[in-house]
């Protein structure tokens, strides 16, 4: 439960059945949380997300027939209502730019314990964002060399970090900073 004492709803939405399977069941175990849908591709996906409204879709980053898809969410034609967590086969600071420009408030590689994507899905209910610490330096390198238009959309990303992460990215903010200077840490 959260601590509104509600369920939080979720779509699963993996190319794996047997992935599907586990993390359902796994997910549906857990006080608090509901597999509301799942889908095995980016139309089914569309499709479950309009018809169900979950608070909370996991989306695999390498979800098949899914162009459609991640388009949709960029323009916030659909999803709009639901928080979006990234499960993408290994750590990619590629596909953790384009999750999060495409609005996902979560990424996570699925080598990851199930208590992480546990408190992933409650973090992002709560309105935070979720991003592996070792990730972070990658995250603001990639923030720095962007235009501006997508530097204002990745800046309102880390504003919904928590408060450590946030400390932690100034940090290496700082050093990058230090770094370019010619100054040593």
């Amino acid at each position: 439960m959260t601590s509104s004492g509600t369920t939080i709803s979720v779509l699963l939405a993996d190319g794996h059945s047997l992935f599907r399977e586990a993390a359902r069941r796994a997910l549906s175990a857990q006080s608090g949380l509901a597999v509301v849908a799942e889908a095995g591709d980016g139309i089914a996906a569309l499709n479950a997300a309009r018809k169900k409204r979950p608070n909370v879709a996991i989306l695999d980053a390498q979800l098949p027939r899914s162009t459609d898809l991640w388009a949709s969410i960029r323009r916030g034609k659909v999803f709009y209502s639901s928080r979006i967590i990234v499960l993408d086969s290994r750590e990619d600071d590629r596909r953790l730019m384009r999750a999060m420009y495409s609005g996902a408030m979560g990424y996570l590689a699925k080598t990851c314990p199930l208590s992480e994507l546990i408190d992933a899905i409650q973090s992002v209910q709560r309105g935070c964002t979720v991003v592996p610490h070792n990730m972070l330096g990658g995250l603001i390198s990639r923030l720095l060399q962007r235009d501006s238009a997508h530097s204002h959309a990745m800046l309102d990303v880390v504003s919904r970090l928590p408060k450590r992460e946030r400390e932690l990215l100034a940090v290496l903010a700082r050093k990058s900073h230090r770094q370019a200077k010619g100054a040593h840490w």
